[in-house]
């Protein structure tokens, strides 16, 4: 996983540990690259379970995960399970998208580019 794949904010498991990345995490990071090539983050699975956690919904076993932003369809994103990862559907007033997630971090960029503002709970 590289640094400049994560936005402020998103999470990671830095050191074992999952946290929020920060400014201060890049630059130690950065550092730290230049003396080793021991990479200390790693990527959080997309699991149901952070999904569920989350908000996102499901009717059924064959149906998508889905998240709304508010009762008017402002945004919408249908998530799909497909043998370990996760297929996003995203309806937003400006464009449609499709992509395969895998990561948390992924997800939250997902959310951003839908233009909401939510905070991922683990």
């Amino acid at each position: 996983m590289k640094a400049r794949e994560l936005m402020i904010g998103d999470w990671v498991e830095l050191y074992g540990t999952p946290t929020r990345w920060k400014l201060e995490d890049y630059a130690k990071w950065h550092k730290e690259m230049e003396r080793t090539d021991v990479h200390t983050f790693e990527p959080i699975p997309l699991t149901p379970e952070i999904l569920e956690k989350n908000g996102f919904n499901k009717a059924g076993e064959i149906m998508p995960y889905t998240y709304r932003e508010s009762k008017e369809l402002k945004s919408l994103i249908q998530i799909f399970t497909n043998f370990g990862n996760f297929d996003c559907h995203i309806v937003s007033k400006n464009f449609d998208a499709d992509m395969r997630l895998s990561y948390v971090h992924e997800l939250q960029h997902a959310l951003k580019l839908c233009g909401i503002d939510k905070q991922i709970i683990l």
